[in-house]
């Protein structure tokens, strides 16, 4: 285990070093595969998978600004987020079923446009967590990464000039420790009863709800994670996702590998569909609903969105949202098998 730390935390601050958005993930992630496959088998606490679902509930919660949501989304963007994520999620359920011959679980979680830690909790509740489901994600993840830094870097140039006048997010006040840590305290007690009840991701659930609650009761109150927290979780991420796959095969990977990338490829697909439409029915521009419903992760969509001035804080917000849908679907979709089967 301790051997598998140092591997862990030696690769993120190596990917860290490469300037590579969220390169702190990625380098743990290789780094930890490379150990599984060169050295020995590499292994984590469980309480790793813990700590990555509250951070991952906090993080999403105290993103919620129910005043941004009125000022800035309107109803006909809203329909065209939930048009896209289905489509995206159909697409790619389809692929993987009919074309791929994977089963309705996995095929469920493996379309999931975004939402990894998520989708990894989930996978992880289950008797036999399918690896390609994780390996899957892991394709579609470091592929848009690659994508959003391609954009950063070789951004059109009327849009990366256009970043000098771009709109600024305001900086945050100082956290609120107390409240935060109450907030953490609640998730954690609140996820260990309901995950004894059975609910898959029990404290990623409990702390979005308590941290949403919290932002509603005090919105004054400053409840986001450090900046610091919220690295070592997603290093935690990238080092827990190598020693679930560390065990796949070359054939497997490959396998695998061709699966994400036409689950990616249909979902990028119906991304610049959809937004090439919407675009012609609202006022948004065409890159900023791509940079919005395109299935990446907020941190690196809205960093992307910044450095272009594509409406970083309608970005943000988008991709909120999507995240919420997600984190809740799952969670439905298995507590509704689990409560069926023991029905039977």
């Amino acid at each position: 285990m301790l051997m598998t730390f140092g591997y862990m935390f030696g690769g993120a601050w190596l990917g860290t070093l490469s300037g590579v958005p969220m390169g702190g993930m990625f380098g743990a992630m290789i780094a930890v595969l490379m150990g599984g496959k060169l050295h020995r088998p590499m292994i984590l606490p469980n309480v790793t998978l813990i700590i990555i679902q509250i951070v991952l509930g906090v993080s999403v919660g105290s993103l919620l600004e129910v005043k941004q949501w009125q000022e800035t989304f309107t109803f006909e963007l809203g329909v065209g987020l939930v048009f896209c994520l289905s489509l995206q999620m159909l697409t790619g359920y389809w692929w993987l079923r009919k074309m791929a011959n994977w089963g309705k679980d996995e095929s469920l979680l493996g379309c999931f446009p975004g939402a990894m830690g998520a989708v990894l909790a989930i996978a992880d509740s289950q008797k036999a967590p399918s690896q390609r489901v994780v390996f899957t994600h892991t394709v579609r993840l470091v592929t848009l990464m690659l994508l959003a830094t391609a954009i950063a870097m070789y951004g059109l140039p009327e849009v990366t000039q256009a970043a000098q006048t771009a709109e600024v997010v305001d900086v945050a006040p100082p956290v609120d420790m107390v409240i935060l840590g109450a907030v953490m305290l609640v998730s954690y007690v609140a996820g260990f009863g309901l995950g004894k009840w059975g609910l898959p991701a029990a404290y990623m659930v409990t702390s979005l709800v308590v941290t949403a609650g919290a932002r509603y009761w005090w919105p004054d109150a400053n409840v986001r994670l450090p900046e610091a927290t919220g690295m070592i979780a997603m290093v935690l991420l990238g080092g827990l996702v190598a020693v679930r796959i560390q065990t796949v095969t070359f054939r497997q990977m490959l396998s695998y590998m061709a699966a994400g990338v036409a689950v990616m490829s249909l979902g990028l697909l119906v991304t610049l569909l959809v937004a090439l439409v919407f675009s012609s029915l609202t006022e948004k521009s065409f890159l900023v609903l791509v940079m919005s419903w395109v299935p990446g992760s907020v941190e690196a969509m809205t960093a992307t969105a910044l450095m272009l001035g594509l409406e970083p804080a309608f970005v943000m917000l988008s991709h909120v949202i999507r995240l919420l849908v997600l984190h809740i679907l799952p969670v439905i979709w298995m507590c509704k098998n689990k409560w069926a089967a023991n029905r039977v």
